[in-house]
């Protein structure tokens, strides 16, 4: 028989027409699959002879479209070019009718660019709006210009290249300009990444005004070492296009400073078109346009940065705004002028929020209502909280101190623990589960329920449905409904296709000893969803973190031990990069390091890295020494001038150093730390590192610190105004700085002051001096004096704290928050607010128990078994998040109060959801009752409540059974203390948790299942280790 395409046409449209059917018929997706992919080119034979049976070529299609996530590759990388570009016709043509996920979207796009694109480019044209679910990784695969022979001919010869570029590939070029704006940043990047590959620095200077309007979005993502050599008539030209995309802090501070620069006489409408990349200007460089027409839009520029949270340079703020008249006497703005300046009210000081009238306040409350107050700032705006204005002292006004103390953390724990009680009410089984419907209930699964409903199906499709679930709970999942997931789901056969729709989050509770077996495939997919949500790694500790790069780089990267770490290999690992070993880290390809640190300071770097990066930095095939650094040079550095050490920043050229400078530095590391990265990153003893680089740089640098050197010229030590606290920080100033503060200055920063968590104690002191000097005696505080305070009222001795007048809850919940109380300060401060509120114990509500905090440590254990039980079952929600100092016994009558049948009833009777609630209060519980702990209970309870438990009760109540249920978490968080009162047997237990966790251990079959308890290999292995650290101690 000949070839199957001299079948005549009958013959033809009637093999497709059973295709059809029998695939429209067929359940089997892997006997879908096995035909879609092994006759792919058949069936694209059978399509192009029946381009007038549309209906037959759709049906065939929506075969395509409909295939599960584990077959897309497989199948469309072995189907016909024009099978694929009929796809794409189709799913542009009927894309909102059709629901692709997002997986299923990339993982097609990807597909088509490694298999199919180099064959046929117009394929780029064809994936239209599905361009934006392109990964990173697959943009590398785009077809590179710059192999392009004429192309290249071309830009040497040609001023105007990029407007021949687009002529030569202007579907592509608009193709992705037109879908930029709807990528991740990530994607934009990889895109600038792929252009910058056909230009140099002359390509850019060569080129015509007009490059970046000719160029469109896509050179706002170039990397910036070709980015700083546009110049400033090619950035005023195109600024529009800038301006609506996203450009990193380094290229906003670029085109601000180098337009105000070469441009001194800008018109208002430059100046407007400007918008927040004029608050990165230097405040000379605009006062020169003080006392002109334009100056008022460069005041509305400012203010409008202050209405988008940006952090503005104090002397901006100063000279620029604070000086202007109007702002003398608050009561002369006229409500419609209150409501334009509403955004810049938290900038000014206490005593001008005093001065508004309660008609200004009333006829501007529309627009102060989305204004980011302080505490202290808000009761002097509110007409409630001043007696001199409407007093309403309702009950309604009284509990909205409750909402003020609970987060919006501490409201999503709570709907985790609804979440999780109403499950216990839903019956087993019920296929509600994988309903949208259901919304946040995922969370409240327990791990009953879950196994219950596998049982009933285990097919992938349900399975993927309750994964799909999961992942969209707004909500961090609880580590006990992680655990039973894996546990769950891994005996099952087609666990390994589950990896992906896992997510990252419960991805990463996966066993390191199984993670370690993943093929190369399956480790890519791992690395690739971190990437994706890198959140849930940077939760994890820096052991587990290290542990998990090393196994991927073994499985993915195995040459990097061996060579250099090369840009593509670092940019693949993106956040997991600075987590490879030291000896790894060194090895950074230095161009790629010095070209790329706007993107190389958005990581996250231990300390062991940071000085790494600091011996780079000063490579002589980077910047060098310090002393021959350059503005641009600490521009580009960033946050990464305090990686070096002090001895190294003392030579840094002081005509650099100016307050402007250090001010940018400052509020560089801050937007590094308020990130989604760096929120997450250092550990207490990284920051207080970084910290104490900030503070000899301010220190240094500001005159505050005598030079030894003669030649080195005197500085004189400047007075610190609000405007520089706030964009510096408080504890980086000496304390004599607040000693030479005006008394309206450092009245106004009092509350930020006593916010900063770095503030030393001798620091302390000397502000407490000043606010005695001020004040008067403790006892004669007023409630806003001590709300302001924060963690300065540290230093008040127990007799001091006893007079103070703690009568409204502000006060209260601010001394509350602070945890660094002794026993004495917590006692009189206890006794202080029942004499103030002249309320006896048992009368404490809910709401005053949240104000209370820490405080609530300092009534006597007669006084915590009077509370009254339900109220304070109501505030343990938020006293279980406190790492409370209580003693043993204390801890052990509250928790006591919660045994109430109105309350949580019998502790025998307290499920995962109760131990969930009540946090680290779980550290009180009896001695008995916790050596009876089972499996669900022990799962509920807290790492910070597993490190408060007292040493030597931890080794009397936990047994080795007990111990072995641990999650490694838990077994991670015992302090030292703890772990020297335990038996060995105990300390086995304990290693047993956390080496069965990061050891290797012999290979097993994906397939084979997940033990419920630690693999008999495992256990041995942990007894060698002990054993062999046993047999090491004894002395011979």
């Amino acid at each position: 028989m000949g070839p199957i395409w001299q079948v005549n046409n009958t013959i033809k449209q009637s093999t497709l027409t059973s295709v059809v059917d029998y695939l429209q018929r067929e359940i089997n997706q892997d006997r879908k699959k096995v035909l879609l992919q092994c006759f792919g080119t058949v069936l694209s034979r059978l399509l192009e002879t029946s381009r007038y049976r549309f209906g037959i070529e759709l049906l065939l299609i929506k075969e395509y479209l409909s295939l599960p996530l584990r077959s897309v590759q497989p199948v469309l990388a072995a189907a016909h070019i024009n099978t694929i570009r009929v796809i794409l016709q189709y799913y542009n043509s009927f894309k909102g009718t059709i629901q692709l996920s997002k997986e299923y979207q990339s993982t097609m796009v990807s597909v088509i660019l490694k298999t199919h694109l180099a064959a046929d480019n117009g394929l780029l044209l064809d994936l239209g709006s599905l361009l934006v679910a392109v990964s990173p990784d697959d943009i590398k695969t785009f077809p590179s210009l710059q192999n392009n022979v004429n192309l290249k001919a071309i830009i040497r010869i040609s001023q105007a290249f990029t407007t021949f570029l687009m002529l030569l590939f202007p579907l592509r070029w608009e193709t992705i300009n037109a879908n930029l704006d709807r990528m991740s940043l990530a994607q934009q990047e990889a895109f600038g990444l792929w252009y910058s590959k056909i230009l140099s620095p002359s390509n850019i200077t060569r080129g015509q005004q007009s490059l970046i309007r000719d160029t469109g979005n896509l050179i706002a993502y170039l990397p910036f070492h070709l980015f700083q050599h546009l110049s400033a008539a090619q950035l005023l030209d195109g600024l529009d296009v800038l301006q609506r995309n996203t450009l990193s802090p380094l290229k906003q501070d670029f085109i601000a400073n180098k337009l105000i620069r070469t441009y001194r006489n800008m018109t208002a409408q430059d100046l407007m078109r400007l918008g927040d990349l004029l608050c990165l200007a230097e405040a000379q460089d605009l006062l020169v346009y003080k006392n002109t027409e334009v100056f008022q839009v460069i005041q509305e520029n400012i203010m409008n940065c202050t209405l988008s949270g940006l952090s503005v340079p104090s002397q901006l703020v100063s000279d620029l705004l604070l000086s202007n008249p109007e702002f003398k006497i608050p009561s002369s703005l006229s409500p419609d002028r209150l409501k334009e300046i509403a955004p810049l009210l938290p900038l000014l000081s206490v005593t001008f929020l005093n001065g508004l009238t309660t008609s200004q306040l009333l006829s501007a409350l529309p627009a102060l209502s989305t204004v980011p107050f302080t505490p202290t700032q808000q009761t002097s705006t509110s007409t409630c909280g001043n007696p001199a204005r409407i007093s309403v002292q309702d009950n309604g006004v009284k509990h909205l101190d409750i909402f003020y103390c609970i987060n919006k953390l501490i409201l999503q724990w709570w709907l985790e623990v609804i979440c999780y009680m109403l499950f216990l009410f839903l019956p087993c089984g019920i296929l509600w589960f994988y309903n949208r419907s259901l919304g946040t209930l995922g969370q409240g699964v327990s791990c009953q329920d879950l196994h219950q409903l596998l049982q009933a199906d285990r097919s992938p499709s349900f399975v993927r449905k309750i994964l799909a679930l999961l992942r969209q709970q707004p909500g961090l999942l609880h580590t006990a409904l992680k655990r039973c997931v894996i546990e769950e789901l891994y005996p099952l056969q087609f666990f390994a296709d589950l990896l992906q729709d896992l997510g990252a989050e419960i991805a990463l509770c996966i066993p390191m000893d199984i993670i370690r077996l993943f093929p190369a495939e399956m480790m890519d997919i791992l690395k690739k969803m971190i990437v994706a949500s890198p959140q849930y790694f940077l939760m994890l500790t820096r052991i587990q973190q290290e542990i998990l790069v090393d196994k991927i780089i073994q499985r993915m990267f195995w040459n990097m031990y061996t060579g250099p770490f090369t840009e593509e290999e670092f940019r693949s690992l993106d956040i997991l990069a600075p987590f490879v070993a030291d000896e790894v880290f060194v090895q950074v390809d230095r161009s790629f390091f010095a070209k790329n640190l706007d993107y190389l300071q958005r990581l996250c770097y231990s300390s062991s890295k940071m000085e790494i990066v600091a011996r780079i930095l000063q490579e002589p095939a980077v910047f060098g020494p310090v002393t021959n650094w350059t503005q641009d040079t600490l521009s580009v550095v960033g946050r990464f001038l305090f990686f070096l050490p002090s001895n190294v920043l003392q030579d840094l050229p002081l005509s650099l150093m100016t307050v402007g400078r250090v001010e940018k530095l400052f509020m560089s590391q801050r937007q590094w730390e308020d990130g989604d990265v760096g929120i997450l990153c250092s550990d207490t003893n990284e920051r207080k590192d970084v910290f104490s680089k900030q503070q000899f740089v301010l220190q240094f640098f500001l005159g505050f610190l005598k030079m030894n050197s003669l030649s080195f010229p005197k500085v004189s030590p400047i007075v610190p105004t609000c405007e520089i606290l706030r964009t510096t920080a408080p504890s980086a100033w000496t304390s004599s700085s607040f000693s030479s503060m005006s008394s309206s200055a450092f009245s106004n920063c009092l509350e930020l002051i006593g916010q900063d968590p770095f503030l030393a104690s001798y620091q302390r002191t000397e502000i407490l001096k000043r606010v005695k000097k001020m004040y008067g005696p403790a006892s004669s505080f007023s409630q806003s004096v001590i709300a302001q305070l924060g963690g300065i009222a540290v230093e008040l001795s127990p007799e001091e704290l006893s007079t103070l007048r703690l009568t409204e809850r502000r006060s209260i919940s601010a001394l509350g928050a602070l945890n660094t109380w002794n026993k004495r300060q917590l006692t009189a401060l206890f006794t202080a607010v029942l004499n103030s509120t002249k309320l006896t114990p048992s009368k404490l509500d809910s709401s005053m128990l949240v104000a209370l905090g820490h405080i609530v440590c300092g009534a006597q254990i007669a006084e915590i078994n009077t509370f009254n039980n339900v109220e304070f079952s109501k505030a343990v929600l938020w006293l279980g998040k406190l790492n409370l100092s209580c003693s043993e016994e204390q801890m052990g009558a509250l928790v006591g109060l919660l045994t109430n049948s109105l309350a949580f009833g019998l502790m025998s009777s307290w499920g995962t959801d109760v131990f969930i609630e009540i946090g680290a209060l779980a550290a009180g519980l009896p001695d008995i009752v916790m050596s009876s702990l089972v499996k669900e209970q022990i799962e509920g309870i807290s790492p910070m409540a597993m490190s408060m438990i007292p040493p030597k009760k931890f080794s009397v109540v936990f047994h080795q059974d007990q111990i072995n249920m641990f999650t490694y978490e838990q077994a991670y968080a015992l302090t030292p203390q703890q772990r020297a009162a335990l038996t060995d047997v105990q300390k086995r237990a304990i290693d047993m948790v956390l080496t069965c966790w990061k050891r290797n251990i012999a290979p097993a079959d994906l397939s084979a299942g997940l033990a419920q308890s630690h693999s008999p290999l495992c256990i041995i292995l942990g007894l060698l280790m002990v054993l062999a650290t046993f047999l090491i101690l004894i002395p011979l």
